[in-house]
């Protein structure tokens, strides 16, 4: 059974140090802050997100926005909202049998765990702030700057049920490693309301197009799990299949309607290459373990 990692670590019953919000709260204010990326892909970022907790069982928890107002550093944590999900790659197991012992691998062990997850999940919130920012802003108008006093959002991690931790800011630098974000992922929520929905897809075609992602994502099942063994050895034996014929040719990892794939596939044409092309559905499990391999989410 899956569970929010408080819970995966053994912190149902309060047994463990971390299982107060007061805990939480210490933990998430001294992660060490890193940098956020400056222009996050939410294809790209939901892709991880998919391999990390369907395919790793990686830790986990919703991540919501509250406004922030230049008159009062007082806000109500009414204020929250829902924004989605963040994942952070991690040594950590969250599938956990909820009648096994909380201290099979012993209290130290369980409470360093139980700290490296929060850390990690409270650095994907940062690495990502940008992308679940304008998500939040596109789920709920009332953050959105409409010449009020506000002057941004804070975000918070719920990694205890009914508790929120604000999460501290981002380091003042750029990410510049994208491999970094292929360790962390967002799933954005997609809105229950059906008023804002029709608003959301009334909107322009890059915001369409990301809310239509997020709702397709989570009506086909969202993070389902899946071995990522099997799909590994058989990305792993095309690939030595291609290298290993009479006449070896490029093989090429494409997905339906890719203009890329197209233009690739034109040129190979063109310049009478070999090639051999090995089709794959975009945001699925195939997907997800061809991008942790490659280290490129995109096709071709």
């Amino acid at each position: 059974m899956r569970f929010q990692v408080a819970r995966a670590l053994g912190l149902v019953g309060g047994f463990l140090p971390l299982a107060s919000p007061f805990d939480i709260a210490r933990v998430i204010a001294s992660t060490p802050p890193v940098p956020e990326a400056q222009s996050p892909c939410p294809r790209d970022q939901l892709l991880f997100y998919l391999a990390h907790v369907g395919g790793n069982g990686d830790a986990e928890a919703a991540v919501l926005a509250r406004p922030v107002s230049s008159s009062s550093s007082d806000v109500d944590d009414d204020e929250w909202c829902k924004v989605g999900t963040v994942a952070a790659c991690t040594n950590v197991d969250n599938d956990i049998d909820p009648g096994s012992d909380p201290f099979a691998f012993g209290l130290e062990s369980a409470v360093a765990r139980a700290q490296s997850a929060a850390h990690a999940l409270a650095q994907a919130t940062m690495m990502q702030r940008r992308l679940i920012e304008q998500h939040a802003c596109r789920l709920h108008p009332m953050l959105r700057d409409n010449g009020n006093e506000r002057v941004g959002l804070e975000l918070g991690l719920q990694m205890l049920e009914d508790t929120v931790v604000p999460i501290p800011p981002s380091a003042d630098a750029a990410l510049d490693d994208s491999t970094e974000m292929m360790r962390v992922g967002f799933a954005g929520l997609v809105s229950a309301d059906d008023n804002s929905s029709d608003e959301i897809e009334k909107s322009g075609d890059t915001i369409t197009d990301i809310y239509s992602l997020y709702k397709e994502f989570w009506e086909s099942g969202g993070a389902e799990e899946y071995d990522p063994e099997p799909i590994q050895r058989k990305i792993n034996d095309v690939i030595a299949k291609s290298c290993n014929e009479v006449k070896p040719s490029v093989l090429v990892f494409s997905s339906s309607g890719c203009k890329a794939t197209e233009k690739l596939r034109k040129y190979l044409d063109g310049q009478s290459i070999l090639h051999t092309e090995f089709i794959i559905q975009t945001i699925t499990p195939m997907h997800a373990e061809l991008a942790l391999i490659t280290g490129k989410p995109s096709t071709p």
